[in-house]
């Protein structure tokens, strides 16, 4: 199961979505961190143009042909302050890529309790498989003795019939359980991220181990939501954006204060005048010079108080969701930990009916060799036998996918045998 969970992690669209989702948000969380620092460009331009003149101006200005202009010069901007605005903005983007790690997750566990569930239903094919079979060898040898005993005309040719078609009606059964394990394997590939034919060649499937199930010691439901509140991703995850709501309200009450910016500037400027019959004069100076500048914005059509309202119904909105996680989170969980306890009883039961019923079969069998029950007592008891196997690979299923799900609803980290070593087990 865990070689299977494994390649699900691995094969599955899921995971690598996940995993693109957290490179986003940690890009992200990089751009609003890179605001923090100072800002270095570099800036340049070229101007050409004409001076016009009037009859009033000097006569020189007459043979004035052309005016070219350039500098180039590198400008650096550092906020002083903004309200807080990057600072809050950088704490937003944060809390943001940790929801998104949660949420990566989140998509973990319920893949892996699907593929674990899906495990299960082959485990739980295959084991009624081996029933099935098991049936169809009693048949098989019931009917060659009543063969032999028909032709030592012992018993009357109805016994023979009777067990040729339970025989008959054991193979029926038998097709039927490998059909279904076939369709079970199919659903496994599926969840995997695998194609139908990977199953195609021999893989074994890993029976879980029952023998500690008589001992297993199941926490109360109280530690059990207790360690589900501190663990479950998806909790976490809306709690990390509940978080991150509440910085981009701050956010946007920064935009009420003004920034406070230090610029400095450092270039070198150039001018020429071209005449029609002088040659050309330039001029050029290098330029230093740093300033403070200071903004406000006073009025901005209500702007900034739209973005406060809609941060802070934001706000609201995801803890009303974390309220409704929580009541689905201890919905799973309950029913979890009661399918386990329930699914245990009936297994302590089963196991305690099939070795009853296996001592009862094997008596039904010699009376009615010696002739002292009826035929129909005998095919009641190897029903019954069936009946009970069935119910006991269901009780198995039912604690396995039990399990499965209630290790999902904790939020258990992956990777571990929840019946060895986990410490709610």
């Amino acid at each position: 199961m865990t070689r299977a969970v494994e390649i699900a992690l691995t094969n599955s669209p899921k995971p690598e979505q996940a995993v693109q989702a957290i490179l986003a948000a940690e890009n992200r969380y990089k751009k609003s961190k890179a605001a923090l620092y100072p800002t270095l460009g570099l800036t340049g331009s070229i101007s050409v143009g004409k001076l016009n003149y009037n009859k009033y101006d000097t006569a020189s200005l007459e043979y004035m042909r052309v005016k070219r202009g350039s500098q180039i010069g590198l400008g650096a901007r550092y906020t002083l302050y903004d309200g807080f605005f990057t600072k809050f903005s950088s704490l937003v983007s944060l809390n943001q890529l940790e929801s998104e790690k949660l949420n990566s997750e989140d998509v973990s566990r319920l893949l892996a309790e699907a593929v674990k569930i899906s495990y299960n239903s082959v485990l739980l094919a295959a084991k009624e498989i081996e029933i099935n079979q098991n049936d169809l060898a009693f048949q098989e040898r019931m009917l060659h003795d009543s063969r032999l005993k028909r032709a030592a005309d012992l018993v009357a040719e109805p016994n023979v019939l009777n067990f040729l078609l339970r025989r008959n009606q054991a193979r029926r059964n038998l097709l039927a359980k490998k059909y279904d394990f076939g369709i079970q394997q199919t659903i496994l590939a599926k969840v995997m991220g695998m194609p139908d034919a990977f199953f195609s060649k021999q893989i074994q499937f890993a029976p879980s181990h029952f023998d500690q199930i008589n001992t297993l010691n199941l926490a109360p439901v109280d530690t059990c939501l207790s360690a589900a509140k501190k663990q479950r991703p998806d909790l976490l995850s809306l709690k990390a954006s509940q978080k991150a709501a509440t910085y981009t309200v701050k956010t946007e009450k920064s935009k009420y204060a003004p920034t406070v910016a230090l610029v400095g500037n450092a270039g070198y400027h150039e001018n020429k005048t071209y005449y029609k019959k002088y040659s050309d004069t330039s001029s050029g100076y290098y330029q230093y010079e740093g300033m403070v500048q200071f903004s406000w914005d006073l009025y901005d059509a209500g702007s900034r108080r739209y973005g406060v309202l809609a941060a802070s119904a934001d706000v609201k909105k995801i803890k009303n969701q974390i309220t409704e996680k929580w009541l689905t989170i201890a919905s799973e969980v309950r029913t979890s930990h009661a399918q386990i306890l329930k699914a245990l009883e009936l297994y302590l039961i089963s196991l305690e009916n099939i070795k009853i019923q296996k001592k009862q079969r094997e008596l039904v069998i010699e009376q009615f060799r010696a002739g002292e029950v009826d035929l129909l007592f005998l095919n009641e008891a190897q029903q019954e036998l069936v009946k009970l196997e069935q119910e006991l690979a269901v009780s198995e299923f039912s604690i396995l996918s039990g399990m499965a799900s209630l290790e999902s609803a904790l939020g258990v980290s992956l990777g571990k045998d929840p019946l060895l070593t986990h410490n709610l087990w």
